[in-house]
Order: C-alpha cells, then structure tokens, then sequence
C-alpha cells in the first residue's frame, strides 16, 4: 500500500516528564519578567475594537487568542479533565495545556490529584515543538502571578506573609514571595495542622532555609492572618476559609530622622496600611475560599475577566465587582490602588502556559 510521504520531514518534539528537571528550567526572573509582559498584552488586545471593512470583520491579525478553558466531568471517579489552548503573536507562541484533576488520586492510589502536560506549537507552521510536564509549570507560573500582583498592588510592607494552605502552591508561593520580597516572618496555616508541620520543617532544613528565618504554624486562621500584609490562600476549600472580621489593618511603626540641613528633627509615629491577599484556590463556580462581605470589602483585580466572571466561585456568589485585570494596571490603564483592602483572583491563564513553555524550550536548547 502506498502512503503519501510529508514534503518535508518535522523534527522529534523536546519530551521532558520529570517535574523537577522543568522546574530548573524555569527562572523565575525570566518568568516574572514574561508574565508582566503578556499579561499587559492580554488586557491591551481584548481593549481593542475589531477593524472592519465593508461590513465585515477582518481577520488578517490575531495578537493573542485565548478561550475560557473548556471541563469534562468524570463522576464516577471523582474526577475532571480540563484543556486551555492559546495563540500569543509575540514570539508566535502555539500552545495548550491539558489537566486532570482526580480527587481520590492520593489516597486509593498514592498519586498526585493533579496531572498536566503543557504542548508547545509553532505558531507559524503548527508542529511540535515540546511536550513538557505540566504540574511543575502550573505550580511556578501562578506562583509568579500572584508575586507580581503582590508587587503591584501590596502597601510595600514586606514584614510578614500568611499561606493559608500546604500543598504544591504554598510551596511555590512561598519561594518567589521570599526570593523577591524577603518577608521577615511566614504565617502558616492548614486544615491539617500536621502537614502545615511537615512543610515548615521542610522549609526550615532544606537548602534554601535562609530564605525562611521565622516560620510559625498556627491552630487557625484567625490567627494566622492577624498580622499579616499578604495573604495567600491556596486551598482545596470549597467553602470560605478567610471572613472578612479577620482581616483588619494592619499598625506600622515608623520612625527616623530628618536628613534636610536647616530642619533636623525625629519623627515617630504609627500609621495604618490595609492588606493584600492573593486569592488563588477555589477555581470552580459553586467553590469560595474568601467570604461574601470580605469580597465586597475590596477592590477586586484578576487576570482575566472573562473566566473570572465565568469561573470564579469567589465572584459569582459574592456579586462583587471586578474592578481591574491586573494586565491593565501593568499597561497603565488602571491604578494600583495599593492604600486600600486588594484582592487579587489568580485562575490562571493559558498564556501564562505557552510564556513558561517557551521560556523552558529555549532555556533547554542552550544546555544542550
């Protein structure tokens, strides 16, 4: 039997399965300097009205193309399978990412709850050009999306940082937090107390235990959060973990002296800063990790507004208002507006996937 031969032959795609080999690969300097990047691109290319000609929408430009992520559900074993495909034309970056999520997964089968793997195309021909595994991606990217909204939208005052939750993104939310701001002391909190243990005993023997110098388990959230400046939650909840009542501003103590030669003095005094909470769990429409009345006591920034309204159980029961993408404070069309209570709704976006892909392929390529 004859079979038609390609015209040209197409290069074996990079494969790379180990989580940690892809983590090593992606710096987080690069990452959150490309995350900055795209995401002010994302906002500015869903700003811009359509070009039309003759009645008729032209289509000769795509800058970035990015559909709400589609979901099968699997019930019978507890279990769901999501894709999240884009197109960024800077770079002409092709990608999709698919990811299961299998509740039951740790416990009947000692295996992770979440699995993925990130496919990196050519945007120009559409080959392969990496298949790359996707749980580490996921843990990393996120983690540098809340970091920059923390930059951006946070009071500045780096003293201390509440995780509420101990799995893969308090890990990873731990590290860019201390490697770009350096808390001084890390709050930790989770359901169960002994895993919130395990991971400041690993935190504080591991070889990056310079990074965590005070690291404190508490009992409950209420205490975990009292004197924070960032919150991250980063549950399973399903239901919320964080009330409004908890979360108060915060007394900073500010002294110094004058340094202007005709008008030295001391001053000291006491002044109150709100908090910033990175709100990245609760990724389905009927789950909450922040409370009705805390969701409406903020102003509310996300990555993208169309899943958020679409996805975000935070946003849909509470009906409060979005009042920015973080992408449109980094193009400066909306302000921080770091003096009051920020929250920011990190879903995640493919975009964020095809950047980190890209930036492992090249990274990859001048190994080796």
């Amino acid at each position: 039997m004859l079979r038609a031969k390609p015209a040209a032959s197409v290069a074996r795609p990079l494969i790379l399965s180990s989580y940690d080999e892809v983590w090593s690969l992606l710096d987080w300097d690069q990452l959150l300097s490309r995350l900055r990047t795209v995401m002010a691109q994302f906002s500015a290319s869903r700003k811009q009205p359509p070009q039309i000609a003759h009645g008729i929408q032209k289509t000769e430009m795509v800058h970035i193309a990015q559909p709400i992520r589609s979901w099968i559900e699997i019930p019978q074993h507890s279990g769901s399978y999501g894709v999240m495909p884009c197109f960024v034309a800077d770079g002409d970056l092709l990608s999709t990412k698919v990811v299961s999520s299998y509740a039951k997964n740790p416990t009947q089968y000692s295996l992770p709850s979440h699995n993925a793997w990130v496919m990196l195309f050519d945007g120009k021909t559409g080959v392969l050009k990496a298949m790359l595994e996707g749980a580490s991606i996921t843990a990393k990217r996120t983690a540098a999306a809340s970091a920059l909204a923390t930059e951006t939208l946070s009071n500045k005052t780096y003293e201390t940082l509440a995780i509420l939750g101990s799995g893969v993104q308090a890990r990873s939310h731990l590290e860019v937090h201390q490697r770009t701001f350096g808390f001084k002391k890390i709050n930790l909190w989770n359901y169960q107390r002994s895993t919130a243990d395990k991971l400041k005993e690993e935190l504080q023997s591991g070889r990056d235990q310079a990074l965590y110098p005070e690291v404190e388990v508490f009992e409950n959230v209420q205490d975990a959060v009292k004197d924070a400046d960032v919150i991250c939650t980063v549950t399973m909840s399903t239901s919320p973990v964080l009330l409004s009542e908890w979360v108060t501003k915060k007394d900073v103590h500010i002294n110094g002296k004058s340094t202007q030669p005709r008008h030295q003095f001391s001053y000291d005094w006491v002044t109150k800063k709100d908090v910033h909470i990175n709100a990245v769990g609760a990724p389905r429409p009927t789950w909450q990790e922040l409370s009705a009345d805390l969701m409406n006591r903020g102003s509310i920034y996300v990555d993208t507004e169309v899943a958020a309204r679409h996805e975000s159980g935070d946003l849909i029961m509470s009906g409060a208002e979005i009042y920015a993408e973080l992408g449109e404070v980094f193009n400066k069309t909306k302000e921080a507006r770091w003096k009051q209570l920020t929250i920011f709704k990190n879903l995640g976006m493919a975009i964020e996937d095809a950047v980190s892909a890209d930036i492992i392929f090249q990274k990859y390529h001048e190994k080796n």
